[in-house]
Formats: C-alpha cells, structure tokens, sequence
C-alpha cells in the first residue's frame, strides 16, 4: 500500500489547492465555461455600452440628441475601440484573441464618467479631441485633463491604462512589456479620440468629407469601415482563415470584384454622386459576395464556420448601418436638428444641385 491510498490527498496536492491565486481560481472557472463566458461577454458589451450611449446623448444631454444614427455612431465607435485594444495586447503579449473576449466585461469603466456627471451636476458635453498636433499631445498626456468638454473621462481614462498594464505585467511577468501594452493600448485609444472626420465644410476635423449624409450617418459609415477591416483582422489573428487559405483568398478578391462593380453601379445609375458616398455604398455587397464564395468554397473545403458565422454578424451590422442609406430612407432615423439642416448642408455639397 502506498502512503496515499489512506483516503486522504497528497500533501503536495493540498498544498497546490490551498496556494492556488484568486486570480488562479479565476482563470480555472475561467477555462472550465470557456464557450459560455465567451458568448456572452459580447452581450454583455453591447447591453452596457447600449445604457451608456442612451444615458450619455438622451437623458444627460443639455439638448437630447439619441436617434438611430447617434446609437450605431457610438456604438461602432466603442466596438472599434475595443478591438483595437484586444489587438494591441495580442500582438505585443501574445494573449490569444479567444482569451481576450473576457475584457469585454470591463466594459462597466463605461459607467465611470456617467457617475462623475451625476455627482458633479453637469451635463454631457463630451466630443471629439481638436487642435493641432501639440494641443491633442497635451490632453493626452494629462488623461484628457486639460480638454475640458472631457474632463469626465479623465478617471475612466487612468483605470484603463493601469488595468490593461496591471493585466499584461500579469500575463506577461515583464514590467517592460507591461508598460509598453499599457502605452500603446492608450496611445491607440487616443488615436479613436481625435476628430478626424466631419462633413465638408468643418473646421474642426482632421479630414473633411464631400458627402450628402448627415454628420452622424457619416461618421457611422466612417467607423463601419475600420470596424469591418478590425473584424477581418481579429478572425486572421485567431487563427480561423488557416484551413483553405486558397478559398478564402479566392472569397475575398470576389468580394473587391463585387464592391467596385457595385461602386461603378452606383456612378453610372447616378444613385450617388459625391466620390465618398459611391466608394462606401459598395461595401456590403463585399461582405455578402465574400460569404456566399466562402459557403461555395466550403462544399468543397474545410471552412470555418466559426469564421462564417462572424462574417454574417458583421453583414447585418453593416446593413443595419448601410440599409436605410442605400434606399435614401434615413429621414426617419436621424435627429430633428440634423433634419432641418441637411438641405442647407446639401446645397453646401452640391452647389448646383
């Protein structure tokens, strides 16, 4: 009989369960509901960040402003903001990407500036970092402190550079590697902060665009684009493009093929005019054209349907964005204010029209 066959455990195994991290107890319950932690977290996401969008443009705006553009503008910005950041962190401390879903439940940091309003009694007046090169530098480096439509953010802002450096020194045991993760996932983050869009004629934005949307439409559309491009890239990094590279390759250059023939549609029929509108019109034809070649290619192949799934969310997302502009039917769902000015900004678009 061996000294462990007395009903009792190893001592060294005691020792391991009793010596066993809070944080390692967490990621063991972590690993064990995998599939279920990683479903929902992205609920999870869009629920918080819903409230916050609502609370922050309707119910603590001096002129409430919450329409359906205002929620997919918002929306998409928070979403391309984060993966953005779940990008940083893979690439620089090689976390895998199905291991970073859990971040979206910090989501909550949303919350902080809300509270900071609430207690201070001032209304909403957060927007887009101005100014050139050395001002944006400046309100960077002091957590936007110094711009003071976003002083609100200032606290959200600190717990998201120390959180995802405190979470890569963790993963990482690398105080260097730590502290780059933390300065490039913030400097990123700053890069989604500054104005780099408007509506021709703007003063403020880094570009300005010739286009006959409303500034919410255009911003939404806008940020679709570097989203769809973010979801593309997070597929690639988690490794779900690595099984028939050929089909996916041969899915993709069908989808540019489609996204030009459409653009081209677009010009000859006059349906869009302005440059910009006809470029971005295309871009839900590429997704759907990408899908059906892939479910084409996957007869035959060893597709991911993990990866067509994503796909297909993203094709409603972009429709849900896309749809009601392709049939010019976004009267209805942008704000009165944007309403009444579009015909004053059109005739600013289209002089002759």
């Amino acid at each position: 009989m061996t000294p462990h066959n007395n009903g009792t455990a190893p001592a060294s195994g005691r020792k391991t369960a009793e010596g066993l991290s809070i944080i390692g107890r967490f990621n063991a319950w972590r690993l064990k509901n995998l599939i279920a932690v990683n479903v929902f977290a992205p609920v999870f996401f869009l629920m918080v960040v819903g409230a916050r969008i609502y609370i922050e443009t309707e119910l603590l705006a001096p002129s409430p402003y919450f329409s359906y553009y205002t929620l997919c503008h918002h929306m998409l910005w928070f979403a391309g903001t984060f993966l953005s950041l779940m990008l940083v962190i893979h690439f620089i401390i090689k976390t895998p990407i199905k291991d970073l879903f859990i971040l979206c439940y910090g989501s909550v940091l949303v919350f902080i500036p809300v509270l900071y309003l609430l207690l201070t009694g001032q209304k909403v007046a957060l927007t887009y970092l101005r100014g050139g090169f050395w001002e944006i530098l400046k309100h960077a480096l002091t957590f936007v402190w110094t711009w003071e439509a976003d002083r609100a953010l200032s606290i959200e802002l600190v717990f998201i550079f120390v959180g995802i450096t405190g979470l890569a020194w963790l993963v990482a045991k690398r105080p260097g590697k730590a502290l780059l993760t933390g300065v490039a996932s913030y400097s990123v983050l700053m890069l989604w902060a500054v104005h780099w869009v408007g509506k021709t004629p703007h003063k403020y934005a880094v570009f300005s665009i010739n286009t006959w949307m409303v500034s919410n439409c255009l911003i939404a559309v806008v940020l679709l684009h570097v989203f769809s491009f973010l979801v593309v890239i997070t597929i690639w990094r988690a490794g779900l493009f690595q099984n028939a590279k050929k089909a996916w390759t041969a899915a993709f250059m069908a989808g540019a093929a489609a996204w030009i023939a459409f653009s081209l549609i677009m010009k000859i029929t006059q349906w869009f005019v302005l440059p910009f509108d006809i470029a971005a019109s295309g871009l839900i034809v590429f997704t759907d054209v990408v899908i059906l070649t892939a479910l084409y290619k996957g007869l035959k192949n060893n597709i991911s349907r993990l990866a067509l799934a994503v796909l297909i969310g993203l094709f409603f997302v972009q429709a849900a964005v896309m749809g009601p502009l392709l049939i010019r039917a976004e009267e209805g769902l942008i704000t009165h204010g944007e309403l009444q000015n579009k015909a004053k900004r059109l005739e600013a678009v289209l002089p002759d029209a």
